[in-house]
């Protein structure tokens, strides 16, 4: 990994735990994700989701993986979730969609990280135009097209 790369990816990292925000849920309210809370780990998102859930709709869950070395695809990820709220007032697991959207060093180094980026990822998600699941491999790149 480039030096300036890596100094980058620190930075990042720190502000998003400084801000409390390294995990993000929103509820979908017609075409706007309304913010439900901010943390710093997938746990406590889960735990604020389930004190703060709508009474029906969907659940956004936003969060972000850095890996400084040995990576395959990119040092950084977006994973996005979304959850249907069921009959009984609860996350539906089994009606849940995800995807993991990859950073390249390249695309770090000549575009970054937008702070806009989640938006773009649930959007394009929910409209079904790019796949849920691990079966194909998206870059922050492949969604700007």
């Amino acid at each position: 990994m480039k030096p300036e790369i890596k100094v980058y990816l620190e930075k990042l990292k720190e502000k998003f735990i400084k801000n409390n925000n390294k995990a993000q849920a929103y509820k979908k309210e017609g075409s706007k994700l309304i913010l439900i809370g901010n943390a710093n780990t997938k746990t406590d998102i889960n735990t604020l989701v389930d004190n703060n859930l709508p009474k029906s709709g969907k659940v956004i869950i936003i969060y972000y993986t850095f890996i400084m070395k040995n990576y395959v695809y990119g040092p950084l990820t977006l994973v996005c979730e979304i959850y249907n709220i069921n009959d009984k007032g609860k996350l539906s697991k089994k009606d849940a969609i995800s995807v993991g959207i990859y950073y390249t060093e390249k695309e770090l180094d000549e575009r970054g990280f937008k702070t806009t980026d989640y938006n773009l990822v649930a959007k394009k998600l929910l409209k079904g135009i790019i796949e849920p699941g691990l079966k194909k491999k998206y870059t922050i790149s492949n969604l700007l097209n």
